[in-house]
């Protein structure tokens, strides 16, 4: 299991995942109706085209990895959101089928992806708050669970934060120690 989840800025980035037997999407979103569309159609235009990414054929990676360029920078610039993978290796189960009565366990790769506000600050329930993109394993297994009815409460500012805990969050002491502006705060 990988130490944490990185943030993607650049295509080549984002490159360095490709290649995943398959992915899983989380949206982290702020709930504007006016910018919705505009947030939905730049993520599509960075992820409708993933699974279909061999990476033995190295031109169309570069030309996938090309083709995201813009909707990455407009993710982060135009609506402050940020874009962070992990992957996670394992192996997977193949059940016996008539012509390979044994089952088989083969080698399997999953990429964790997350569009979040920049930065990113969430919980489950009322455990403690954790920043994402840190090292710490619980807030990666938190931030990667693939289950939809997992509760995420997700803050976009330390300020909105300070609010909501009238001044005294329940930081996660490793996400703390790892993020040099909770150390201050």
């Amino acid at each position: 299991m990988p130490k944490r989840l990185v943030k993607v800025t650049t295509a080549s980035e984002f490159g360095a995942s490709v290649g995943s037997q398959d992915f899983v999407l989380h949206q982290w979103l702020p709930s504007s109706p006016a910018t919705e569309p505009d947030i939905r159609h730049t993520i599509d235009a960075i992820f409708n085209d993933l699974q279909y990414i061999d990476t033995g054929d190295r031109g169309f990676v570069a030309a996938f990895l090309d083709g995201i360029t813009e909707p990455l920078r407009q993710l982060q610039e135009s609506f402050g959101l940020q874009l962070v993978v992990g992957t996670t290796r394992g192996k997977m189960k193949l059940p016996p089928v008539e012509w390979k009565p044994e089952p088989e366990e083969i080698a399997w790769e999953r990429a964790y992806y997350i569009v979040a506000p920049d930065p990113a600050f969430f919980r489950a329930d009322d455990g403690p708050i954790h920043k994402l993109g840190t090292s710490c394993r619980d807030a990666f297994v938190l931030a990667t669970d693939p289950r939809d009815d997992v509760p995420r409460k997700v803050w976009g500012s330390l300020e909105d934060i300070f609010l909501a805990f009238e001044g005294t969050p329940p930081w996660c002491p490793k996400c703390r120690a790892d993020a040099p502006e909770l150390l201050l705060a």
